[in-house]
Protein backbone atom coordinates (compact mmCIF):
# COMPACT_ATOMS: atom_id res chain seq x y z
CA UNK A 1 0.00 0.00 0.00
CA UNK A 2 3.12 2.51 1.13
CA UNK A 3 4.60 1.69 -2.54
CA UNK A 4 1.33 2.82 -3.78
CA UNK A 5 0.88 5.79 -2.25
CA UNK A 6 4.59 7.14 -3.06
CA UNK A 7 4.18 6.06 -6.66
CA UNK A 8 0.96 8.28 -6.99
CA UNK A 9 2.40 11.02 -5.19
CA UNK A 10 5.41 10.73 -7.55
CA UNK A 11 3.19 11.17 -10.48
CA UNK A 12 1.28 13.83 -8.99
CA UNK A 13 3.98 15.36 -8.14
CA UNK A 14 5.57 15.33 -11.52
CA UNK A 15 2.06 16.39 -13.44
CA UNK A 16 2.20 19.63 -10.71
CA UNK A 17 5.70 20.35 -12.05
CA UNK A 18 4.49 19.47 -15.65
CA UNK A 19 1.18 22.11 -15.44
CA UNK A 20 3.39 25.02 -13.49
CA UNK A 21 6.46 24.76 -16.32
CA UNK A 22 3.62 24.62 -18.88
CA UNK A 23 1.49 27.77 -17.17
CA UNK A 24 4.77 29.99 -16.58
CA UNK A 25 6.49 28.75 -19.57
CA UNK A 26 3.40 30.65 -21.49
CA UNK A 27 3.29 33.56 -18.86
CA UNK A 28 7.16 34.14 -19.92
CA UNK A 29 6.68 33.70 -23.45
CA UNK A 30 3.90 35.98 -23.03
CA UNK A 31 5.74 38.28 -21.92
CA UNK A 32 8.57 38.13 -24.14
CA UNK A 33 5.82 38.75 -26.98
CA UNK A 34 4.61 41.54 -25.57
CA UNK A 35 8.64 43.24 -25.20
CA UNK A 36 8.86 42.29 -28.64
CA UNK A 37 5.46 43.76 -29.95
CA UNK A 38 6.65 46.90 -27.47
CA UNK A 39 9.81 47.08 -29.11
CA UNK A 40 8.38 47.07 -32.67
CA UNK A 41 5.55 49.88 -31.80
CA UNK A 42 8.25 52.06 -30.42
CA UNK A 43 10.56 51.54 -33.45
CA UNK A 44 7.09 51.92 -35.59
CA UNK A 45 6.44 55.68 -33.53
CA UNK A 46 10.28 57.04 -33.76
CA UNK A 47 10.08 55.77 -37.27
CA UNK A 48 6.52 58.15 -37.53
CA UNK A 49 8.27 60.80 -36.06
CA UNK A 50 11.40 60.66 -38.39
CA UNK A 51 8.86 60.71 -41.31
CA UNK A 52 7.09 63.65 -39.88
CA UNK A 53 10.31 66.11 -39.47
CA UNK A 54 12.79 64.74 -40.64
CA UNK A 55 12.51 63.03 -43.54
CA UNK A 56 16.14 62.01 -45.66
CA UNK A 57 16.05 64.16 -48.80
CA UNK A 58 13.32 66.20 -47.37
CA UNK A 59 12.55 69.52 -46.46
CA UNK A 60 13.22 70.74 -42.28
CA UNK A 61 12.59 73.98 -40.79
CA UNK A 62 15.27 75.47 -39.13
CA UNK A 63 16.37 78.56 -37.02
CA UNK A 64 16.68 81.86 -38.57
CA UNK A 65 20.35 82.39 -37.64
CA UNK A 66 23.73 83.74 -38.87
CA UNK A 67 23.62 81.31 -41.56
CA UNK A 68 20.09 82.35 -42.74
CA UNK A 69 20.74 85.92 -42.78
CA UNK A 70 23.91 85.57 -44.58
CA UNK A 71 21.99 83.76 -47.39
CA UNK A 72 19.27 86.50 -47.48
CA UNK A 73 21.38 88.86 -47.72
CA UNK A 74 23.43 86.82 -50.13
CA UNK A 75 19.71 86.77 -52.21
CA UNK A 76 19.41 90.72 -52.26
CA UNK A 77 22.91 91.61 -53.50
CA UNK A 78 22.65 89.04 -56.12
CA UNK A 79 19.16 90.04 -57.52
CA UNK A 80 20.28 93.67 -57.01
CA UNK A 81 17.60 94.91 -54.24
CA UNK A 82 19.06 97.17 -52.48
CA UNK A 83 17.01 97.58 -49.44
CA UNK A 84 16.80 96.71 -45.68
CA UNK A 85 15.81 92.91 -44.51
CA UNK A 86 12.86 94.10 -41.61
CA UNK A 87 12.50 90.06 -41.00
CA UNK A 88 13.03 86.41 -42.50
CA UNK A 89 10.51 84.11 -41.88
CA UNK A 90 9.69 80.22 -42.83
CA UNK A 91 13.18 79.81 -43.44
CA UNK A 92 14.00 75.52 -44.36
CA UNK A 93 16.51 73.67 -45.37
CA UNK A 94 17.08 70.00 -47.12
CA UNK A 95 20.42 68.47 -47.17
CA UNK A 96 21.35 67.49 -51.27
CA UNK A 97 24.96 67.59 -52.45
CA UNK A 98 25.13 70.40 -50.58
CA UNK A 99 21.92 71.90 -49.15
CA UNK A 100 19.10 73.72 -50.50
CA UNK A 101 17.65 76.50 -48.07
CA UNK A 102 13.65 78.53 -48.60
CA UNK A 103 13.04 81.36 -46.58
CA UNK A 104 10.83 84.67 -46.88
CA UNK A 105 12.23 88.11 -46.78
CA UNK A 106 10.45 90.69 -45.70
CA UNK A 107 11.42 93.82 -46.29
CA UNK A 108 11.42 97.31 -44.70
CA UNK A 109 9.04 98.62 -47.56
CA UNK A 110 6.77 96.01 -47.15
CA UNK A 111 7.52 93.62 -50.06
CA UNK A 112 8.11 89.73 -49.25
CA UNK A 113 10.24 88.03 -51.68
CA UNK A 114 10.42 83.75 -51.66
CA UNK A 115 14.04 82.49 -52.03
CA UNK A 116 15.59 79.62 -52.41
CA UNK A 117 19.31 79.08 -52.34
CA UNK A 118 21.11 75.80 -53.37
CA UNK A 119 24.95 76.19 -51.67
CA UNK A 120 27.16 73.30 -52.70
CA UNK A 121 29.95 71.61 -50.44
CA UNK A 122 32.56 74.26 -51.49
CA UNK A 123 30.11 76.74 -49.99
CA UNK A 124 29.76 78.32 -53.54
CA UNK A 125 25.81 79.87 -53.58
CA UNK A 126 23.19 79.77 -56.18
CA UNK A 127 19.70 82.16 -56.15
CA UNK A 128 17.72 79.19 -57.54
CA UNK A 129 14.17 80.69 -57.31
CA UNK A 130 13.17 84.29 -56.60
CA UNK A 131 9.89 85.70 -56.48
CA UNK A 132 7.87 88.56 -55.07
CA UNK A 133 5.09 87.60 -52.88
CA UNK A 134 1.83 89.11 -53.97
Amino acid sequence: MDNIILHIMKKSNTLIALGLYIIFGASCAHNDNQEEKNKIESKKHNNEELNSENVLGGWSVIDVDEKVSEIAEFVLAKEGIDEEIKKITDASSQVVSGRNFRLNIHLENGEVWKAQVYENIQHEKEVTFFEKEE
